[in-house]
């Protein structure tokens, strides 16, 4: 029993030891983390995250340095995928991020991704702070990592995600950083879209001159929206870049700057829009830079007016870049879409919408070798309508018809719309669908009849119930009921003239009446009989 309670001292003795010489060897340093907590987009799916930065000076400033110089291995995790570019000339898995100690960018060290989330810093050099020439504060500084934001979901306008890192040293006894989690960043949307103001609407039977609808945007937070930079060895910098990297994809410069995609769909044919080369609103200045993937402007290279969007299928795409802005500010700006239209082109009826995202959108979710930086989701809002047209069209009410019991109709329809500039309006040209409702004499319902070409503006379409008439019009022998027009130009007005004399003879009875015109808005309210007009 004696032998045993000696053993179990000399174990307690053995271990407090050991736990004596890990202190110790902890003490030579004071240690403290932290990081840089710098706004990343929530849309950003290779975002710069917030510096992780080491501070170490000697336990015992007086005291003789206990060692030069040690090698550690600092291990980073994140809560995303690390998404730097990646084997790079530095070897497979490295990594553009980077390590630098006491400022010495010459001899960084490149990170490893050793999983989806992890970086490995393996072998840093960390000389004794304040021995000989050494600065009397040695700092570790991780610079330039990218991460997949939008893994953690996006934030309502006005929330933030916060992005914490674990960082982990070995062996712990050389740099023990205490508590290992740092926050190196917090995800915001960054990207509102105001929607359109003045959407643009007209009547495809009418010009359209130059009009223009806006598409209104803001930025989240003040330094969302970047010029592309240059990779540098600065701090603190408000651009796309990061810390110079030779071999990596722009030397761990960004791909681009800030970059928006509008996607514009169902534009109606023969609907012209153009946008504008330059848009300016105080710092903020963004240039066109492509559209429908054809380069039309260099960056910052605006030679002022305008593009036309050609688009397909009602669908177009176009790219604004970021050419200057103010990082101290959160921005809004206004994009013009001009639109025009002729009416000889006749522009099919319908309503062009519009959404805007960043770009460029999609790529890798990992670390990728060639997929731009940045690059985002799309996190557009519902569809935008920013132009509309409406079909031309007076529908015209003929309350009675007849060809039946040895009467017949005459109806006439007058295009009125050329008034030789009395009220300024523009004349216009279109067909006529005639609808009969009601039965011919065998009980059948005759077919529409259509007009085989336009009532221009100042002309008439005239013809017979029993027989047609003008414009290819063949009428409805042996029909009663009533008519219904509908003509594809404004201020049309009918009349019909009911008797028993058409062909020869002398009439015994003749009717002659204006024709209703039936309003697009056509509803009864409160029980109030129907009011028409002619």
């Amino acid at each position: 029993m004696v032998a045993i309670r000696h053993r179990a001292l000399q174990l307690l003795a053995l271990g407090l030891m050991v736990a004596g010489g890990a202190f110790a060897q902890s003490n030579d340093l004071s240690c403290e983390i932290f990081g840089t907590q710098q706004n990343v987009r929530a849309e950003g799916k290779a975002e710069l995250l917030g510096d992780i930065v080491i501070e170490c000076v000697a336990s015992d400033p007086d005291a003789e340095a206990p060692w030069d110089e040690r090698q550690v291995n600092i291990i980073v995790n994140l809560p995303v995928n690390v998404t730097n570019n990646i084997d790079f000339g530095e070897g497979d898995d490295t990594i553009d991020a980077r390590l630098i100690v006491n400022d010495d960018y010459g001899n960084g060290l490149y990170g490893v991704r050793t999983a989806d989330t992890e970086i490995a810093f393996d072998g840093v050099t960390v000389p004794f702070p304040g021995l000989g020439s050494n600065p009397p504060t040695t700092e570790i500084r991780i610079s330039s990592i990218r991460g997949n934001v939008t893994q953690l979901g996006l934030p309502s306008e006005g929330n933030v995600i916060q992005i914490d890192a674990i960082v982990s040293t070995e062996p712990p006894q050389t740099l023990s950083v205490g508590v290992p989690n740092v926050t190196i960043g917090f995800s915001r949307l960054s990207l509102i879209s105001e929607g359109v103001s003045d959407a643009v609407s007209g009547l495809q039977c009418v010009d359209l001159e130059e009009e223009s609808a806006s598409l209104t945007i803001r930025e989240g937070f003040a330094s969302a929206w970047k010029t592309q930079g240059v990779p540098s060895d600065a701090k603190g910098t408000f651009w796309e870049s990061g810390i110079f990297a030779t071999g990596s994809n722009n030397d761990a410069g960004a791909s681009q700057e800030t970059q928006f995609r509008m996607s514009f769909a169902s534009i109606p044919d023969d609907v012209s829009l153009s946008l504008n080369n330059r848009v300016v609103d105080g710092d903020l200045e963004l240039t066109l830079l492509s559209v429908n993937d054809d380069s039309v402007n260099d960056l910052c290279d605006n030679p002022g007016g305008s593009e036309e969007v050609a688009h397909v299928d009602g669908e177009a795409v176009a790219i604004y870049g970021v050419c200057d802005n103010n990082p101290n500010a959160r921005e809004e700006i206004s994009i013009p879409i001009n639109l025009e239209w002729e009416s000889d082109d006749t522009p099919d009826v319908g309503a062009g919408t519009v959404t805007i995202s960043y770009d460029p959108l999609n790529g890798s979710d990992f670390s990728d070798d060639d997929d731009p930086e940045p690059r985002f989701v799309d996190t557009a809002s519902s569809p935008e309508e920013f132009v509309s047209v409406t079909k031309c069209v007076t529908t015209i009410l003929f309350p009675f018809v007849t060809n039946q019991s040895g009467f017949d109709t005459g109806l006439a329809i007058s295009n009125t719309s050329e008034d030789w500039g009395l009220s300024g309006i523009d004349g216009q040209d279109g067909g006529c669908e005639i609808h009969y409702v009601g039965t011919d004499t065998s009980d059948n319902t005759p077919d529409e009849d259509i007009t085989t070409e336009d009532v221009v503006a100042g002309d008439q379409l005239v013809w017979l119930l029993s027989a047609g008439g003008s414009h290819g019009l063949v009428g409805a022998p042996d029909f009663q009921g009533y008519v219904l027009a509908a003509c594809d130009f404004q201020y049309a007005h009918g009349y019909a003239f009911i008797t028993d004399g058409f062909g020869g003879g002398i009439p015994a009875l003749a009717q002659g009446y204006l024709a209703l015109i039936i309003p697009a808005n056509r509803g009864i309210e409160n029980g109030q009989a129907e009011s028409l007009g002619n």
